[in-house]
């Protein structure tokens, strides 16, 4: 099972690539 922090990063990228980027702007949370 994948840790929390690793698919944190995946659900970002996904979230990023049908987002076109939009979620640039809560890359701090």
């Amino acid at each position: 099972m994948p840790s929390p922090k690793i698919a944190g990063i995946k659900y970002k990228l996904w979230f990023i690539n049908h987002n076109g980027g939009y979620s640039q702007n809560s890359n701090i949370s």
